[in-house]
C-alpha cells in the first residue's frame, strides 16, 4: 500500500503574500491595494520598500469595509454662472 494523502488546503497558501500575489488573489489592481493599504483601510507589513499582506487579515478588513453602509454622497453645486442664457 501507497502512503495516503492527506490535503491541508491552510499549508498550501502561503502565510504573507507580497503585492503582486495579493493583488492577483483579489483580483484588483495592484495599484488600488496600494492606494487602500497606505490608507490604511487593510493592514500591511512596509518591508524595505515592499508591502507584504496577511491574506485572512485583509480578506477579512475587505469584508468589514464592504458590509459598511456607504454615506450619501455630497452633490456639487453647480455654477451657474457658466450656463448664461442667450442674448436676445
Amino acid at each position: 500500500m501507497g502512503a495516503r494523502k492527506i490535503f491541508f488546503p491552510e499549508l498550501r497558501e502561503p502565510k504573507i503574500l507580497d503585492l503582486s500575489r495579493m493583488a492577483r488573489k483579489l483580483r484588483v489592481t495592484q495599484a488600488w491595494l496600494r492606494s487602500v493599504a497606505e490608507s490604511g483601510l487593510v493592514p500591511c507589513l512596509n518591508a524595505g520598500g515592499r508591502l507584504l499582506f496577511v491574506p485572512k487579515a485583509v480578506e477579512t478588513a475587505l469584508a468589514a469595509l464592504a458590509a459598511k453602509p456607504n454615506p450619501p454622497q455630497r452633490r456639487r453645486k453647480r455654477n451657474w454662472k457658466h450656463f448664461k442664457s442667450p442674448d436676445p
